[in-house]
């Protein structure tokens, strides 16, 4: 994802994604923690940090969670003078948070995710 990249970001949807919830700032957790746009996602792995606050979860979500941008790749970032830009085309996709999902990987090793996001099927 664009953050990820160390990009420069004008106003994308990235960050109008919903804020925390009060279970999230109540509890003590790790930034990272934040991360899924899914506000009952994030609640459930801060509820279960000793479950989920670990390397291989980390690497689990990340590789599995997915935009599907429906649109040719190149034109979700703009390139300009040395810096990477989120486009207009992938911001307004991004705001949709329906747009996400996890894929099959994910939904099969950790199952119990199923009523607080989206799994792709296959």
């Amino acid at each position: 994802m664009a953050l990820a990249l160390g990009t420069c970001l004008e106003s994308s949807a990235v960050l109008r994604l919903p804020g925390p919830s009060t279970r999230e700032i109540r509890t003590d957790n790790l930034n990272r923690m934040d991360l899924p746009p899914w506000g009952k996602f994030r609640d459930m792995v801060i509820e279960n940090q000793d479950r989920y606050d670990n390397v291989e979860f980390q690497n689990d979500y990340a590789s599995n969670l997915s935009v599907n941008f429906p649109h040719d790749p190149m034109n979700a970032l703009i390139f300009n003078e040395g810096q990477i830009f989120v486009s207009p085309m992938l911001d307004r996709h991004l705001s949709d948070i329906s747009n996400m999902s996890m894929k099959k990987p994910f939904a099969d090793k950790y199952p119990e995710f199923r009523d607080v996001c989206r799994f792709d099927e296959a």
